[in-house]
């Protein structure tokens, strides 16, 4: 991974990142945390790409012991920052596709769009990575990109082109996604402002985790407020939640 592109990324969050925490329509995920956290009244969490800490901070809220991880130290900065008050909040600077996980197995861990890695090698170290840190009856609340929406907004596009009174043949060609190779899009990789992102269906998340012997709860789309007063498409992420056996 790049860590000189996150650190760039995060110090301007604002701009270049969608922030779950603020746009997530009807507050699901932090929902879900304090549903979770009041079943089981104590407890530990980690945030697995944590950003600039914004639901770290309401992990703390809400467990005993918070584990705050990111690839990027300026994210880190950022989050110690944001929650220098809380005490019980451990920072650690990990790469999930290479390094070790330095700490013990929690009772939630929340990963909010973070298995995007184009590279299918990665992508495998940084799942395993996630759910080792589950404990066993604890829970995983992840957000990832959806393919089911993206494959929506390309047939938006087609469709206008369509309206336009442009042939099919040179609508298809001006909605191509020319960025993307074959072999991105085989594995369901496409290009989101410039960058290679990993986009999962449905049953397959569902098969990814059953195969790591974690039971799915709920899993259902996340959707966004738009941020302009555009008619944009409606897009969403995948929300999941489940509980390892």
């Amino acid at each position: 991974m790049d860590l000189e592109y996150w650190d760039k990324t995060l110090q301007n969050y604002a701009a270049e990142v969608v922030s779950v925490y603020d746009l997530d329509t009807e507050g699901l995920v932090s929902e879900w945390i304090h549903q979770l956290a009041i079943a089981g009244k104590t407890g530990s969490a980690a945030d697995m790409g944590c950003g600039v800490g914004k639901f770290t901070q309401l992990l703390s809220g809400c467990f005993d012991r918070v584990e705050s991880c990111d690839f990027s130290s300026q994210g880190l900065r950022l989050t110690r920052e944001r929650c220098h008050a809380q005490q019980h909040i451990y920072y650690h600077q990990l790469d999930l596709t290479r390094d070790p996980s330095p700490f013990n197995p929690v009772d939630l861990v929340l990963c909010i769009n973070v298995l995007m890695m184009p590279t299918l090698d990665d992508r495998l170290r940084a799942w395993r990575t996630v759910i080792n840190q589950v404990r066993h009856q604890g829970h995983l609340l992840l957000v990832v990109p959806a393919i089911e929406s993206i494959l929506m907004e390309r047939h938006g596009e087609l469709e206008a082109q369509l309206d336009e009174g442009k042939s099919c043949v040179d609508s298809l060609k001006e909605t191509l996604p020319a960025e993307s190779t074959v072999m991105d899009l085989h594995q369901g990789v496409h290009v989101i402002d410039h960058v290679r992102t990993k986009h999962y269906l449905k049953h397959e998340l569902q098969t990814i985790l059953e195969d790591h012997q974690f039971t799915v709860q709920q899993i259902q789309p996340l959707h966004y407020r738009h941020v302009t007063d555009a008619q944009d498409l409606d897009t969403w992420d995948w929300l999941i939640l489940a509980q390892r056996n």
